[in-house]
């Protein structure tokens, strides 16, 4: 029989994979963050949604609010759930595709499989290769030189960033200055606005503390803003340098051949072989090319059952593989804990190096029982000769037992390093409540001349747990352990923590629709190389998901509570494609610059919205307790009310829903607080949040009359290198329908807005006002092609503030079309005029701007025009015009033309 498959060939641009390890130190316990910007020193990169793989302590984590873990990837942030404790001797490993705007790359793979028979052959190509000549960033011929000349083990390049462009009054310039410290001249950059001196313009990288002469400063500019600090003893003092770090370009190719025969008795013996090409800098390609060759064989028996003992199996197997010391992987192909079991280092990255490895092992088992042999033997350039043992031995009935050894020892030279570690959980299993035992340790040592040089790790736990599981009902597990951790000083090994956990966990389901899980950690650790008192941590969760009254109610509700960390950032806002950002500016005093206080979120149609805010890198961190809660509610009252014929069919035309968002940090004193999600940003032991109240009320919703009430409040506070900044807002809006007529829709709202946003970093952004606003529409369709529209908005805002407050009256009258063909696409168009009357002292303060909507006091007209249209299959033409006019102002015209498709 012959049977083949193929893969197929494709061409595409593809991100770079990156890896990373991390420990817990500094973490905190509890609910902890990780900025995987920070961790890599990676500061511009975006992870790809989707890419990440998490492990902890070697298990593979699971996302989603329900689950492990959520993250954030624009800000590259990854949250632990409350069931998830990371102490300072937890391993984090996170893996991850990203996007770096460096160079083009192509990436071609093909795949071919094949049966003949008994055997299987698998063939593979895979190339993915950077264009050195499409990098995305400007570099001179001297840059290209200096990247075609670097060491052949060098990973990046640093160019040296500092362009003298000139003076310019809107952009941050420069100066280059000579200072005298300690009797020694120093040439350095210092930020200025003399036109006379202030020509350069600076690109400045973190490259690691202690190893750059410049820090961020606290600046009201827009941007971020560096000054020099002055070496001492020669040791830089700063964290940043005027260079740009450049990627360079690599090519990576593999080609790799497989077979696989199958005997009769199933048993198999497998080969496969793999040619590696590895280019690190393609500017330097004769300098940086290394080819490699890698191979494997092995052997594995099917489960063949043993003559002498019936309903006993015996499987076995052995491999061998080989990998020179040039051959580099596309991915590790081993597994993530490969190379700390073998006590080489504690990530998962690939260790290039000459290596011999050979495995064996058997298992033998029978329907209660099982018992597996593993052992290994490797040789590795630059770490050595090393073997491994593992055993694992389990019964299930009455008293079930999961016994795991593993013991590694390897030599390289005078160092000696050795790996032990086992656990044994008995559980006695005869009725539904089980009590149990499990007892782990890990000891790694790695010494020289008889002298513990250094240890991964070094504890012993005993866990005393009682579990329920297996219903469909209710299940739990209460845990109690005693955990010592020891670590190296002067040599030997010396207690360094006590800590006992005591755990909680618990799920309930009653009825089908309806289940409550509740976990709770309680974390007592006690330092004994000093005299501190005994820390202790709290952190638990709480998901409730419901369906009450056959279905008319729906919630769910999700609380976690926890220890973690805060971090203190600045920002600065960077300019993007019009249309494309979320801010605005506006130059209030008209003097050119660009200030913090002159951006504004803007959500108008007619806004530029050309800047997005970039929060910068830092690590100043603050513990907090943190706090989430996310809760759901959707409600309706039974069908069978509308249909009835006295009150019920009014009441039964009711419906709802609410939802709330808080998430707050505080350092709050009393536990009540601190476990509390409803804290308020005005109180000085909230150190970050942001919530969100959210509630709808209507009545007969889908009919041709309806009423709608709303309510929503949200609010955020974030922490600042230079303070606290945040905001405040609640609406209330009375909302009605009509759609009785065959071509007429009639609607009226009314609102009530209270704003306030307070700030610490920028004075004039501290200020409030209210809103009250009628806003009547009415509406013709002209049937499926064809919609007319005419509203008025009247609104009236009120600001209390003293120095810039006053009243401001906004008058809307707003027509706007749109018309749909289907050959030759949708056509909108839309004309307002806005009359501003303001009595407010100050016109051209961020609490005016905010208040007459990015509009002039005055007059203005603002219309716009675009076009959406198929050009052909997925490819779409959008066209825009936007225009507007305010009193004493030129007329200002923004156009765009955009091409999307759909691949």
């Amino acid at each position: 029989m012959l049977s083949w498959g193929f893969g197929g060939l494709r061409a595409r641009g593809n991100a770079p994979r990156r890896g990373g390890n991390f420990d817990g130190k500094g973490s905190g316990p509890g609910l902890s963050l990780l900025n995987c910007r920070n961790h890599l020193n990676e500061p511009f990169i975006f992870l790809l949604a989707g890419s990440e793989k998490v492990y902890l302590d070697g298990k593979l984590l699971e996302r989603g609010l329900e689950n492990d873990y959520v993250i954030d990837y624009n800000a590259a942030e990854l949250t632990f759930n409350s069931k998830i404790y990371i102490s300072k001797y937890s391993r984090i490993q996170i893996e991850f595709e990203y996007s770096d705007r460096q160079y083009s790359r192509n990436v071609t793979t093909l795949q071919h499989q094949q049966s003949i028979r008994n055997l299987e052959v698998n063939f593979g190509y895979f190339q993915q290769k950077d264009k050195p000549g499409r990098q995305l960033n400007d570099l001179s011929e001297s840059d290209f030189q200096k990247l075609s000349n670097l060491d052949s083990d060098a990973t990046y390049g640093e160019i040296f960033s500092a362009d003298s462009l000139g003076y310019a009054f809107d952009k941050m310039r420069y100066a280059k200055i000579d200072t005298v410290i300690g009797g020694q001249n120093y040439q350095i950059f210092k930020l200025s606005e003399n036109p006379s001196i202030a020509h350069f313009q600076l690109n400045f990288t973190m490259v690691g503390e202690n190893n750059g002469d410049y820090r961020i400063a606290n600046s009201s500019e827009n941007g971020v803003t560096y000054e020099w600090v002055a070496p001492i003893d020669g040791i830089p003092q700063g964290n940043y340098a005027p260079v740009k770090r450049v990627a360079l370009p690599q090519k990576q190719r593999m080609i790799n051949l497989g077979l696989k025969y199958n005997f009769k008795d199933d048993s198999k013996i497998s080969f496969e072989f793999a040619g590696s090409e590895f280019v690190k800098n393609r500017f330097n390609q004769n300098n940086t090319k290394q080819n490699g060759n890698a191979f494997s064989i092995g052997y594995e028996s099917n489960a063949k059952e043993l003559s002498f003992r019936k309903n006993l199996s015996l499987k076995y197997f052995i491999k061998y593989d080989y990998l020179d010391s040039t051959f580099s992987p596309v991915q590790p192909f081993y597994d993530v804990e490969f190379n700390r079991n073998w006590g080489m280092e504690q990530s998962a990255t690939f260790q290039a190096g000459e290596e011999h490895l050979l495995r064996l092992g058997s298992s033998i088992k029978n329907e209660t029982q099982h018992f597996s042999y593993e052992m290994g033997l490797r040789n590795k350039e630059n770490f050595g000769i090393g073997s491994q043992h593992s055993v694992v031995f389990q019964n299930k009935g009455d008293l079930n037992i999961a016994l795991n050894g593993f013991l590694m020892n390897s030599q390289d030279g005078e160092t000696q390093t050795d790996w032990k570690k086992a656990t044994a959980d008995l559980r006695y299993a005869k009725f539904n409540i089980q009590p149990g035992y499990r007892f782990k340790t890990e000891q790694h040592q790695i010494r020289i001349a008889d002298e513990i040089a250094n240890s991964f790790q070094f504890f012993d736990s005993h866990s005393f747990y009682i579990t329920k599981q297996d219903s469909n009902q209710w299940n739990f597990k209460i845990s109690h352990e005693f955990r010592v951790d020891k670590r190296p000083n002067d040599g030997n090994l010396q207690e360094f923590e006590k800590a006992q956990n005591t755990q909680l966990q618990t799920s309930f389901q009653y009825g089908n629709d309806n289940q409550i899980a509740f976990n709770l950690l309680r974390r007592e650790i006690q330092t004994e190389i000093d005299s501190t008192e005994s820390e202790r941590y709290f952190q638990g969760g709480l998901n409730w998901q419901s369906s009450l009254w056959n279905d008319n109610i729906i919630q769910n509700l999700n609380f976690q509570t926890g220890t973690g960390r805060v971090l203190q950032r600045s920002y600065f806002f960077m300019e993007v494609a019009r249309g494309l950002g979320t801010h605005s500016w506006s130059d209030l005093n008209e003097n050119g610059e660009q200030e913090l206080n002159e951006f504004f979120e803007d959500q108008t149609e007619y806004g530029d919205r050309n800047y997005v805010k970039l929060l910068t890198m830092g690590d100043n961190y603050r513990t907090a307790f943190i706090n989430n809660l996310q809760y759901q509610l959707r409600w309706n009252m039974p069908n069978s009310w509308a249909k009835s014929e006295n009150i019920m069919q009014y009441l039964g035309r009711f419906s709802g829903s609410f939802h709330a968002s808080l998430d707050n940090k505080n350092t709050f004193d009393e536990w009540s607080s601190r476990i509390s999600p409803f804290s308020f940003n005005n109180q000085a032991e909230v150190l970050s949040s942001r919530n969100m109240l959210k509630s709808n009320l209507w009545y007969n919703r889908g009919g041709i009359a309806i009423l709608e009430a709303s309510w929503t409040n949200s609010n955020r506070k974030q922490l600042l290198l230079d303070g606290f900044e945040g905001m405040n807002r609640t609406m209330f809006q009375l909302a009605g329908f009509l759609n009785s007529f065959q071509d007429w829709n009639i609607s009226a709202a009314y609102r009530q807005t209270a704003n306030a946003s307070f700030s610490e970093v920028v004075e004039e952004r501290d200020y409030q006002f209210n809103t009250t606003s009628v806003n009547p529409k009415i509406s013709w369709q002209g049937g499926n092609n064809l919609r007319v529209s005419l509203a008025y908005k009247n609104e009236n805002k009120f600001s209390p503030n003293e120095s810039a407050g006053g009243v401001v009256l906004v008058n809307t009258v707003e027509l706007a079309n749109k018309l749909i063909q289907s050959q030759n696409g949708v056509l909108e168009g839309k004309f307002s005029y806005v009359s501003v009357d303001s009595e407010l002292q100050n016109n051209q303060s961020p609490l005016a701007y905010e208040m007459f909507e990015g509009l002039r006091a005055g007059d203005n007209y603002v219309w716009n025009l675009s076009l959406r249209r198929k050009i052909i299959g997925d490819l779409n033409l959008i066209l825009q015009y936007i225009g507007r006019k305010s009193q004493n102002r030129k007329t200002i015209h923004n156009g765009s033309v955009q091409l999307t498709a759909l691949f």
